[in-house]
């Protein structure tokens, strides 16, 4: 049987890129593709709540959280001794940070890298994802993007000669959960981490005073945990908007708690694939997001099931929040259209191309 590793931050982590390895995990091994195991480069918090196969092996290679820069190093040898000992035929380095430490230590040995990027190739301007985004060219047998956007950004831009496009897996129970939409819940919905890209301290709170201030019978809801929670209680406070815009922190029953919303709300700068945004649209809820260069607009058609903002209107976003606020029959019809456009997405679909690229690399 082929011996796949996943390469992430933190196996305790409930951000969308481990929701993703989770849920093509369980596809592996639920239909016998492949024996799997995920490889965090930092040891997993003492909560260690992130609900993993109970066949995934986990294993962290650092003993205390270190940054990649005095990390990089350390955790090289470790990976290698790990992927030779396990007899690991393929490693998927899961987003940029993690490119340059899989690549480096599959260089000499028989396991191949796949680089499965998971944000936009234009986001976070950095010099290291830059340089990060380059080497996982180089050093991949494939890069895996997640939208069709990004496969030209890479063969343009990269030196990679490889470039594959698939879908984020969609969590099959999202398909066996009721979806009973209520188009009069009063409450809106927004779920990521509580980090930079995801503009929850700024553009989401300004919009949401302009939104809730209209609509005071309306509360905004925040799913996420991240090293903004001080900073963004402070800006409720600022903005005027305690107990009316809430931070919830992690849940993990996530996939219940959209059915108590009428609204989902995405303000990020850039996305890869936004699978807060499929689970929305999942559990039929109408949408509306920043139409920032990748991701959105391949869930979002526009006043279809939902509504794309140009980047970064917050005035535009309020009035098209307050539209749906305004119309029922609206945010029924965008509820009804996210049915249909579900089918786009089938984890089948996802699944037999990830079986036929492990299939050319292994053969």
């Amino acid at each position: 049987m082929i011996n796949i590793a996943f390469l992430v931050g933190n196996t305790s982590m409930h951000g969308g890129i481990e929701r993703a390895t989770s849920i093509l995990a369980d596809q592996f091994i639920g239909k016998n593709l492949a024996k799997v195991s995920v490889i965090g480069f930092h040891p997993k918090t003492e909560d260690n709540g992130f609900n993993w196969n109970k066949n995934v092996g986990l294993y962290d290679l650092l003993d205390k959280p270190e940054s990649m820069k005095t990390g990089f190093f350390k955790a090289i040898p470790r990976l290698r001794k790990y992927l030779n000992e396990e007899h690991v035929d393929i490693l998927i380095a899961c987003g940029h940070l993690h490119a340059p430490l899989a690549g480096m230590a599959c260089l000499g040995i028989d396991t191949k890298m796949i680089y499965w990027s998971h944000s936009s190739f234009h986001g976070e301007p950095s010099p290291f994802k830059r340089m990060s985004e380059i080497l996982g060219g180089i050093l991949s047998y494939t890069v895996v993007t997640l939208t069709k956007a990004d496969v030209l950004n890479y063969k343009r831009k990269t030196f990679a000669t490889k470039v594959v496009q698939i879908y984020n897996p969609l969590d099959q129970e999202l398909f066996s959960i009721e979806k009973a939409y209520n188009p009069e819940t009063k409450k809106i919905i927004s779920v990521g981490r509580l980090a930079d890209p995801k503009n929850f301290d700024t553009h989401l709170l300004e919009v949401a005073s302009l939104v809730l201030k209209q609509n005071p019978d309306y509360t905004w809801h925040i799913y996420g945990k991240g090293h903004l929670e001080d900073s963004i209680r402070k800006n409720i406070a600022k903005f005027g908007l305690n107990g009316k815009v809430i931070l919830e922190g992690n849940v993990n029953n996530l996939y219940q708690q959209y059915s108590k919303h009428s609204i989902m709300v995405m303000t990020s700068s850039y996305e890869g694939f936004p699978m807060s945004l499929m689970e929305g649209m999942a559990m039929s809820l109408p949408l509306v997001s920043f139409n920032v260069p990748t991701g959105p607009n391949e869930i979002i058609q526009d006043g279809i099931n939902g509504f794309l903002i140009p980047p970064f209107d917050c005035n535009k976003m309020a009035d098209r929040i307050n539209e749906l606020i305004q119309s029922t029959e609206l945010r029924l019809s965008f509820s009804k259209k996210n049915l249909s456009i579900l089918n786009n997405f089938k984890v089948e679909d996802t699944i037999v191309k990830w079986e036929s690229l492990i299939a050319k690399i292994t053969s």
